[in-house]
Protein backbone atom coordinates (compact mmCIF):
# COMPACT_ATOMS: atom_id res chain seq x y z
CA UNK A 1 0.00 0.00 0.00
CA UNK A 2 1.43 3.05 -0.88
CA UNK A 3 2.32 6.11 2.06
CA UNK A 4 0.62 9.32 1.85
CA UNK A 5 4.45 10.24 3.21
CA UNK A 6 5.58 9.83 0.07
CA UNK A 7 3.13 12.75 -1.20
CA UNK A 8 2.79 16.37 -0.90
CA UNK A 9 4.48 17.55 2.04
CA UNK A 10 3.02 21.90 3.26
CA UNK A 11 4.23 23.34 6.13
CA UNK A 12 1.31 24.63 8.50
CA UNK A 13 2.11 27.59 10.65
CA UNK A 14 0.80 27.79 14.17
CA UNK A 15 1.21 30.22 16.71
CA UNK A 16 4.17 28.76 18.87
CA UNK A 17 2.97 30.68 22.09
CA UNK A 18 -0.02 28.68 22.20
CA UNK A 19 1.10 24.90 23.30
CA UNK A 20 -0.85 21.87 22.91
CA UNK A 21 -1.77 20.17 25.84
CA UNK A 22 -2.55 16.10 25.56
CA UNK A 23 -3.17 12.95 27.39
CA UNK A 24 -3.02 9.53 26.68
CA UNK A 25 -5.97 7.89 28.64
CA UNK A 26 -5.08 4.11 28.92
CA UNK A 27 -4.86 1.95 31.75
CA UNK A 28 -1.83 1.00 32.96
CA UNK A 29 -2.44 -2.20 34.66
CA UNK A 30 -4.28 -3.23 31.79
CA UNK A 31 -1.28 -2.61 29.47
CA UNK A 32 1.13 -3.96 31.54
CA UNK A 33 -0.13 -6.98 32.38
CA UNK A 34 -1.16 -8.21 28.83
CA UNK A 35 2.76 -7.06 27.99
CA UNK A 36 3.49 -9.36 30.49
CA UNK A 37 1.36 -12.26 30.56
CA UNK A 38 -0.66 -11.96 26.99
CA UNK A 39 -3.44 -11.53 28.95
CA UNK A 40 -6.23 -8.82 29.39
CA UNK A 41 -8.01 -7.72 32.71
CA UNK A 42 -10.24 -4.92 33.24
CA UNK A 43 -9.77 -1.66 33.36
CA UNK A 44 -8.29 -0.39 36.71
CA UNK A 45 -10.38 1.97 38.94
CA UNK A 46 -7.27 3.77 39.91
CA UNK A 47 -7.60 5.14 35.84
CA UNK A 48 -10.87 7.16 37.18
CA UNK A 49 -9.44 8.66 40.42
CA UNK A 50 -6.00 9.78 38.23
CA UNK A 51 -7.89 11.07 35.57
CA UNK A 52 -10.23 13.32 38.18
CA UNK A 53 -7.18 14.53 39.34
CA UNK A 54 -5.93 15.93 35.79
CA UNK A 55 -9.79 17.12 35.15
CA UNK A 56 -9.47 18.77 38.28
CA UNK A 57 -6.36 20.63 37.77
CA UNK A 58 -7.27 21.38 34.11
CA UNK A 59 -10.65 23.15 35.53
CA UNK A 60 -8.63 24.98 38.46
CA UNK A 61 -6.11 26.22 35.85
CA UNK A 62 -8.74 27.20 33.21
CA UNK A 63 -7.20 24.94 30.50
CA UNK A 64 -8.41 22.90 28.36
CA UNK A 65 -6.77 19.34 26.72
CA UNK A 66 -7.03 16.82 23.75
CA UNK A 67 -7.76 13.31 25.17
CA UNK A 68 -6.48 10.62 23.06
CA UNK A 69 -8.98 7.37 24.55
CA UNK A 70 -8.32 4.00 23.77
CA UNK A 71 -11.41 2.37 22.84
CA UNK A 72 -11.35 -0.29 25.66
CA UNK A 73 -11.49 2.51 28.31
CA UNK A 74 -14.11 3.82 26.82
CA UNK A 75 -16.49 1.05 27.11
CA UNK A 76 -15.18 0.57 31.21
CA UNK A 77 -15.40 3.70 32.03
CA UNK A 78 -18.54 5.78 29.83
CA UNK A 79 -19.26 7.92 32.16
CA UNK A 80 -15.49 9.39 32.61
CA UNK A 81 -15.31 9.96 28.95
CA UNK A 82 -18.77 12.28 29.15
CA UNK A 83 -17.15 13.93 31.90
CA UNK A 84 -13.92 14.60 29.86
CA UNK A 85 -16.72 15.67 26.89
CA UNK A 86 -18.90 17.49 28.95
CA UNK A 87 -15.98 19.80 30.85
CA UNK A 88 -15.02 20.96 27.00
CA UNK A 89 -12.23 18.79 26.62
CA UNK A 90 -11.71 17.51 22.99
CA UNK A 91 -12.26 13.35 22.80
CA UNK A 92 -9.65 11.72 20.32
CA UNK A 93 -8.79 8.30 19.31
CA UNK A 94 -5.71 6.36 20.80
CA UNK A 95 -7.06 3.05 19.13
CA UNK A 96 -9.18 0.73 20.47
CA UNK A 97 -7.36 -1.94 21.97
CA UNK A 98 -3.98 0.01 21.95
CA UNK A 99 -1.96 -2.33 19.82
CA UNK A 100 1.16 -0.52 18.48
CA UNK A 101 0.62 -0.65 14.44
CA UNK A 102 3.34 -2.94 13.89
CA UNK A 103 1.25 -5.84 15.37
CA UNK A 104 -1.73 -5.08 12.72
CA UNK A 105 -2.72 -5.59 9.46
CA UNK A 106 -3.74 -2.81 7.48
CA UNK A 107 -7.18 -4.72 7.67
CA UNK A 108 -6.56 -4.72 11.43
CA UNK A 109 -5.77 -1.55 11.83
CA UNK A 110 -8.83 0.18 10.19
CA UNK A 111 -11.25 -2.35 12.47
CA UNK A 112 -9.44 -0.63 15.19
CA UNK A 113 -9.83 3.17 13.65
CA UNK A 114 -14.04 2.20 13.34
CA UNK A 115 -14.40 0.58 16.24
CA UNK A 116 -12.72 3.20 18.29
CA UNK A 117 -14.64 6.30 16.50
CA UNK A 118 -17.61 4.44 16.96
CA UNK A 119 -17.45 4.01 20.58
CA UNK A 120 -15.96 7.78 21.72
CA UNK A 121 -18.80 9.02 19.12
CA UNK A 122 -21.65 7.18 20.67
CA UNK A 123 -20.30 8.79 23.88
CA UNK A 124 -20.17 12.28 23.15
CA UNK A 125 -21.97 13.06 19.91
CA UNK A 126 -19.21 14.56 17.92
CA UNK A 127 -17.24 12.80 15.22
CA UNK A 128 -13.56 11.92 16.12
CA UNK A 129 -11.00 14.31 14.27
CA UNK A 130 -7.94 13.31 16.15
CA UNK A 131 -5.65 9.87 16.35
CA UNK A 132 -2.47 9.23 18.25
CA UNK A 133 -0.78 5.66 17.38
CA UNK A 134 -0.26 3.49 20.90
CA UNK A 135 3.60 3.89 21.84
CA UNK A 136 3.90 6.56 18.68
CA UNK A 137 4.14 3.56 16.48
CA UNK A 138 4.12 4.63 13.59
CA UNK A 139 7.70 3.97 11.95
CA UNK A 140 9.74 2.27 9.47
CA UNK A 141 6.96 -0.63 7.60
CA UNK A 142 3.94 1.05 9.04
CA UNK A 143 3.31 4.28 6.69
CA UNK A 144 0.62 2.50 5.29
CA UNK A 145 -1.72 3.55 8.44
CA UNK A 146 -1.55 7.74 7.40
CA UNK A 147 -3.59 6.87 4.21
CA UNK A 148 -5.89 4.47 6.19
CA UNK A 149 -6.70 7.55 8.43
CA UNK A 150 -7.30 10.08 6.04
CA UNK A 151 -9.41 7.38 4.40
CA UNK A 152 -11.55 7.34 7.40
CA UNK A 153 -12.25 10.61 7.85
CA UNK A 154 -9.50 11.35 10.71
CA UNK A 155 -8.46 15.13 9.98
CA UNK A 156 -5.06 14.80 12.33
CA UNK A 157 -2.47 12.72 13.77
CA UNK A 158 0.03 12.93 16.49
CA UNK A 159 2.23 9.70 15.65
CA UNK A 160 5.21 10.54 13.77
CA UNK A 161 7.81 11.05 15.81
CA UNK A 162 10.63 13.00 13.27
CA UNK A 163 13.57 10.73 14.78
CA UNK A 164 14.80 7.01 14.30
CA UNK A 165 13.86 4.74 16.64
CA UNK A 166 13.28 0.68 16.51
CA UNK A 167 9.52 0.61 16.61
CA UNK A 168 8.51 4.48 16.00
CA UNK A 169 9.98 7.70 14.11
CA UNK A 170 10.70 8.90 10.60
CA UNK A 171 14.42 10.54 10.38
CA UNK A 172 14.25 13.72 8.35
CA UNK A 173 10.53 14.27 8.88
CA UNK A 174 9.13 17.93 10.19
CA UNK A 175 9.43 18.97 13.68
CA UNK A 176 6.53 21.15 12.98
CA UNK A 177 3.01 20.38 11.52
CA UNK A 178 2.73 19.59 8.37
CA UNK A 179 -0.40 18.65 5.44
CA UNK A 180 0.22 15.74 3.76
CA UNK A 181 -1.55 15.34 0.60
CA UNK A 182 -1.63 12.01 -2.16
CA UNK A 183 -3.91 11.73 -4.02
CA UNK A 184 -7.89 12.51 -2.92
CA UNK A 185 -6.36 12.15 0.52
CA UNK A 186 -5.03 14.68 3.20
CA UNK A 187 -4.25 14.73 7.06
CA UNK A 188 -2.40 17.03 9.15
CA UNK A 189 0.56 15.25 11.11
CA UNK A 190 1.16 17.47 14.16
CA UNK A 191 4.63 15.47 15.48
CA UNK A 192 4.89 15.07 19.22
CA UNK A 193 8.28 17.73 20.21
CA UNK A 194 11.54 17.04 19.77
CA UNK A 195 14.63 19.35 20.38
CA UNK A 196 17.75 18.21 18.60
CA UNK A 197 20.51 17.69 20.74
CA UNK A 198 24.42 17.06 18.84
CA UNK A 199 22.60 17.53 15.46
CA UNK A 200 19.93 14.59 15.90
CA UNK A 201 16.42 14.99 17.18
CA UNK A 202 15.31 13.95 20.64
CA UNK A 203 11.95 13.49 21.48
CA UNK A 204 11.26 15.56 24.58
CA UNK A 205 7.26 15.86 24.97
CA UNK A 206 6.42 14.62 27.93
CA UNK A 207 5.83 11.08 29.43
CA UNK A 208 9.13 9.10 30.94
CA UNK A 209 11.29 12.51 30.13
CA UNK A 210 9.43 14.49 32.13
CA UNK A 211 9.30 12.44 35.12
CA UNK A 212 12.94 11.94 34.81
CA UNK A 213 14.01 15.53 34.00
CA UNK A 214 14.33 18.28 36.47
CA UNK A 215 11.67 21.58 36.20
CA UNK A 216 14.12 23.96 35.34
CA UNK A 217 15.02 21.47 32.11
CA UNK A 218 11.49 21.07 31.17
CA UNK A 219 11.46 24.61 31.25
CA UNK A 220 14.06 25.60 29.21
CA UNK A 221 12.98 22.65 26.44
CA UNK A 222 9.26 24.10 26.33
CA UNK A 223 11.08 27.80 25.97
CA UNK A 224 13.64 26.12 23.06
CA UNK A 225 10.76 24.89 21.25
CA UNK A 226 8.81 28.34 21.17
CA UNK A 227 11.81 29.87 20.16
CA UNK A 228 12.49 27.23 16.93
CA UNK A 229 8.67 28.60 15.88
CA UNK A 230 6.61 25.86 17.03
CA UNK A 231 4.22 25.37 19.71
CA UNK A 232 5.09 22.71 22.42
CA UNK A 233 3.11 19.26 21.74
CA UNK A 234 3.11 17.44 25.24
CA UNK A 235 1.46 14.11 26.10
CA UNK A 236 1.34 12.17 29.68
CA UNK A 237 -0.79 9.47 30.80
CA UNK A 238 -3.33 9.57 34.10
CA UNK A 239 -1.22 6.93 36.06
CA UNK A 240 1.50 9.44 36.21
CA UNK A 241 -0.67 11.31 38.69
CA UNK A 242 -1.76 8.92 40.77
CA UNK A 243 -1.37 9.43 44.50
CA UNK A 244 -0.87 5.14 44.58
CA UNK A 245 1.72 3.66 44.57
CA UNK A 246 1.90 1.64 40.74
CA UNK A 247 1.90 -2.10 41.33
CA UNK A 248 1.42 -5.11 39.40
CA UNK A 249 -0.57 -8.17 40.56
CA UNK A 250 0.88 -10.92 42.86
CA UNK A 251 0.06 -13.59 39.81
CA UNK A 252 2.11 -11.55 37.74
CA UNK A 253 4.72 -11.15 39.76
CA UNK A 254 5.23 -14.51 40.13
CA UNK A 255 4.91 -15.51 36.67
CA UNK A 256 7.91 -13.04 35.73
CA UNK A 257 9.20 -11.34 38.93
CA UNK A 258 12.22 -9.88 37.54
CA UNK A 259 10.41 -8.17 34.72
CA UNK A 260 7.38 -7.20 36.99
CA UNK A 261 9.96 -5.51 39.36
CA UNK A 262 11.49 -3.82 36.57
CA UNK A 263 8.48 -1.92 35.01
CA UNK A 264 7.16 -1.23 38.81
CA UNK A 265 10.37 0.47 39.10
CA UNK A 266 10.68 2.06 35.90
CA UNK A 267 6.98 3.74 36.16
CA UNK A 268 7.69 4.89 39.59
CA UNK A 269 10.50 6.55 39.38
CA UNK A 270 10.23 10.01 40.01
CA UNK A 271 6.53 9.84 39.27
CA UNK A 272 5.42 11.73 42.39
CA UNK A 273 7.15 15.04 41.14
CA UNK A 274 4.77 14.79 37.63
CA UNK A 275 2.21 16.77 39.65
CA UNK A 276 4.49 19.62 40.73
CA UNK A 277 5.77 19.90 37.12
CA UNK A 278 2.29 20.02 35.42
CA UNK A 279 0.99 22.57 37.67
CA UNK A 280 4.02 24.80 37.11
CA UNK A 281 3.99 23.89 33.24
CA UNK A 282 0.05 25.18 33.47
CA UNK A 283 0.97 28.86 35.12
CA UNK A 284 4.07 29.50 33.13
CA UNK A 285 2.84 28.69 29.53
CA UNK A 286 -0.38 28.97 27.41
CA UNK A 287 -1.58 25.11 26.41
CA UNK A 288 -4.92 24.44 24.56
CA UNK A 289 -6.44 21.16 22.78
CA UNK A 290 -5.34 20.42 19.06
CA UNK A 291 -8.38 21.45 17.72
CA UNK A 292 -7.71 25.02 18.71
CA UNK A 293 -4.09 25.51 18.14
CA UNK A 294 -4.92 24.18 14.71
CA UNK A 295 -8.38 25.40 13.78
CA UNK A 296 -6.88 27.53 11.00
CA UNK A 297 -5.76 24.10 9.06
CA UNK A 298 -8.42 21.37 10.13
CA UNK A 299 -11.11 21.35 8.05
CA UNK A 300 -14.31 23.65 8.27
Amino acid sequence: MNSILDGQQQAVEADPGLNILSVDLECWEQLVHRKLTNQLIPCSESLVRSTSFLLNLFREKDVRATFFVVGYVAEAFPELIRRINLEGHEIASHGYSHLTIDMLSPERFREEIRRSSSVLRSLTGDSVKGFRAPEFSLGPGTHWAMEILAQEGIEYDSSVVPCSGRKHGVAGFSRGSVRLTAGPYSILEVPPSTITVLGRNRLAAGGSYFRLLPYFLIKRIVRRVNRDGFPFVMYCHPYEFSSERLGLQDDVKSRSRLAATALEFKYNLFRKTMRYKLSRLLDEFRFAPFREVLAHALRK
